[in-house]
């Protein structure tokens, strides 16, 4: 997937490890969070800066970074996203303001982090950090094409998307998916299962 315009890049070393993370995942773990931060990115690409703005784009591929790092288990839960926000959020967010987010923005990444694994009623869309919460969302089901094949109850649905412009972008995500080397894992599983 080439990113061809997005209104933030990334500078610099970014250091996400699979210590990060609570939990050793093939389905939440390291490998998802640095597709989420690139589809982040894809998307602020596909709809240019006029739609999001660059501490939106910012933020958002911050709270990528931190939306999983703290889940338990694999199994759906509502309780990831706030203690990813209570566990990873304080000691990342140092790196945070290097790379220019001020205190208004950990609040939002806060915010989208936390809110990032309910359903969309639980959001205020009136709350400063819901285009940051609403891109989060929007690159993490972009991800959920690694289900195609293997649980298709799971995969993308573009009735979630809160731009429904992402949709056109399910063939690149999955093509991207499948450069990944974990995808050799995930065929493993998909004939176990």
């Amino acid at each position: 997937m080439e990113i061809k315009h997005a209104a933030w890049v990334p500078v610099g070393p970014v250091d996400v490890d699979p210590w990060d993370f609570v939990l050793a995942s093939y389905l939440h773990g390291l490998s998802h969070t640095l597709r989420v931060m690139h589809h982040v990115l894809a998307i602020a690409s596909q709809g240019g800066s006029a739609l999001y703005a660059a501490e939106v784009v910012r933020e958002a591929w911050c709270a990528a970074i931190i939306h999983d790092m703290a889940r338990r288990h694999e199994g759906h839960c509502d309780l990831h996203g706030r203690w990813s926000v209570a566990e990873r959020l304080p000691v990342w967010q140092e790196r945070f303001r290097a790379w220019g987010v001020e205190h208004a923005g950990i609040e939002r990444i806060a915010y989208a982090v936390e809110l990032h694994c309910l359903p969309k009623s639980f959001a205020d869309p009136h709350h400063p950090g819901s285009p940051v919460l609403h891109l989060l969302q929007d690159a993490d089901a972009l991800d959920r094409v690694r289900f195609s094949g293997w649980c298709d109850q799971d995969c993308m649905d573009p009735r979630r998307l809160h731009d429904p412009d992402v949709a056109a972008l399910e063939p690149a995500a999955q093509a991207f998916f499948s450069r990944h080397a974990e995808v050799e894992r995930w065929e493993e599983m998909r004939d176990e299962g």
